[in-house]
């Protein structure tokens, strides 16, 4: 066995790259739109409902995945041999 722990390291460490690419998408989203000076294209297409995703994307799924990856990377804890 190479790593004993490999699939519990590339599990936890999943969430966090969710994360950051979802953050990425947004501020790139929201960026543009800045520099342009007009409205985020999302929010012209589908209109103020992609805001509200966004704000729930900051504000719940994003800190959910950091978080559920700092949880997977804890040591296991239990019985020995479970």
């Amino acid at each position: 066995m190479i790593a004993p722990r490999l699939s519990e390291r590339v599990s936890a460490a999943l969430p966090p790259l969710i994360a950051v690419g979802l953050t990425s998408f947004w501020i790139a989203e929201f960026v543009v739109a800045t520099l342009d000076a007009v409205a985020p294209l999302l929010a012209e297409v589908i209109g103020p409902r992609a805001l509200v995703s966004s704000f729930v994307d900051f504000g719940a799924v994003v800190p959910a995945l950091i978080g559920a990856g700092g949880w997977l990377c804890r040591p296991p804890t239990g019985v020995a041999g479970m």
